[in-house]
């Protein structure tokens, strides 16, 4: 299943910087600094910077589309011979945009536009055969840098946001999905104890005694036990799952069912399966008539 979140830029640490030949590399940050352009004459040129926070993504997030929201409130003041604006991705941006050469020059190239954008258009910067997902930062900033290389005989400037602070400003979206998890013991002692799988892997044990206890998986997940003393205890499903459990002594099963509804079966010495839909807060419990005397 696929989510996507959309990220606004950090305003205190997004901007431009300007290049001023010979050597000199001058920020300016703020939505109103947002801006790429140049100057054929003079050779003053621009870039645009954009700082999105992305730690809120999950750990374990596999990332399938990076988007960039493109909103171009001006044309240029004189329309260039060629449109090449060109967009890259990284994590550069350190507490502030310093306006160094290493900002100037950073980020892995994604694509290049050769016609003016329309405005409001969500930009795929895989498009041109980038993979902009390798660089997405899931623990703190992702930064994409805006360039202007047109081609004119005289200057051109091309703004990159909307000179309002409230609202139509570029974002970055990202979609991306979650896995799933499974669970699976068999053996002579406890196969998985206390496992806590919250976006989805897979671990895997042998265990006569538990099979799986205190199970906590928030994806979808499957859980499957083989022993001889307690099949599944305290399993907790907070997604769609299956819980399944074969025994020779005897079998008790506690399940918390959290919408959707999960589901479980037993054979052997289990003589009876339930499914069925229950509320969040809802506990069966289920004892089985043993086969032999404990």
């Amino acid at each position: 299943m696929l989510a996507s979140a959309e990220f606004n830029f950090t305003d205190s640490k997004s901007g431009k910087i300007t290049y001023n030949p010979p050597s000199s590399y001058v920020s300016a940050t703020g939505w109103a600094n947002c801006q790429t352009g140049k100057n054929i004459q003079t050779g003053e040129n621009q870039r645009a910077y954009f700082s999105f926070d992305t730690s809120s993504l999950p750990d374990h997030a596999q990332i399938t589309k990076v988007e960039f929201l493109i909103i171009v409130p001006k044309a240029p003041t004189i329309e260039p011979l060629l449109y090449r604006i060109a967009f890259s991705i990284g994590t550069f941006i350190g507490s502030a945009l310093d306006g160094t050469t290493e900002e100037w020059s950073a980020g892995a190239y994604l694509l290049t536009l050769y016609s003016r954008p329309v405005t409001g258009t969500w930009l795929n910067l895989a498009q041109s055969g980038g993979i902009p997902e390798t660089y997405v930062n899931r623990a703190g900033d992702t930064d994409i840098k805006v360039s202007d290389y047109g081609i004119g005989d005289t200057e051109h400037w091309f703004w990159m946001t909307t000179f309002n602070a409230s609202r139509n400003m570029c974002k970055l979206r990202v979609t991306y999905s979650l896995p799933s998890a499974t669970v699976t013991g068999r053996g002579t002692a406890a196969a998985s104890a206390g496992v806590i799988l919250p976006n989805g892997g897979m671990a895997t044990g042998a265990g006569a005694a538990q099979s799986a206890a205190m199970v906590v998986s928030a994806g979808i997940a499957v859980v499957t036990g083989l022993g001889e003393a307690e099949v599944a205890a305290l399993i907790l499903l907070a997604g769609a799952a299956a819980a399944t459990g074969r025994g020779d002594t005897y079998c008790r099963l506690h399940v918390y069912y959290f919408e959707p509804p999960a589901r479980h079966c037993g054979t052997r010495t289990v003589r009876a399966a339930h499914t069925g839909s229950r509320s969040v807060s809802w506990v069966h419990e289920r004892i089985c008539t043993p086969r032999r005397a404990c």
